[in-house]
């Protein structure tokens, strides 16, 4: 069963995708811009480890420099804050074998609560995930 949230940050939407796949849960986060689209997929692991890191960055004022790297089975995902003329924006790049690297862009937002309103989507997306797992389960 699928279930699905949208947050829209600085005219991207990136939309945020649950599901039971292989005997596992998986979160897909997908970036909606002008002219392209980039999804990167977490399995149960990498996706605690996104929350996480996505709640440390919300939490620091200076986050200059800040690199973090998760290796999974198959690929390894990366999370940088960067910054340019236009602010501060988050990388999350996914490294897998025979593949080019795909790089999910995410701004900070307005105020600073891009990132935040982000973490929260993919908070409910998995609370309703294990709400649904258990109804399931019930019937």
């Amino acid at each position: 069963m699928i279930r699905n949230q949208s947050v829209v940050v600085e005219r991207k939407i990136f939309q945020v995708k649950s599901e039971d796949y292989n005997g596992g849960k998986w979160l897909s986060i997908t970036e909606r811009s002008r002219g392209f689209v980039v999804s990167l997929d977490f399995g149960e692991e990498e996706t605690g480890w996104l929350v996480e890191q996505l709640e440390k960055v919300v939490e620091l004022e200076d986050s200059r420099g800040y690199i973090r790297k998760m290796r999974g089975k198959t690929r390894t995902h990366m999370m940088e804050i960067c910054f340019n003329s236009r602010g501060c924006y988050m990388k999350i790049i996914e490294y897998s074998a025979k593949r080019k690297p795909l790089v999910l862009v995410i701004p900070r937002g307005v105020n600073g609560c891009g990132w935040e309103n982000l973490r929260k989507v993919i908070a409910l997306v998995q609370e309703i995930s294990v709400q649904v797992g258990r109804e399931l389960q019930e019937t």
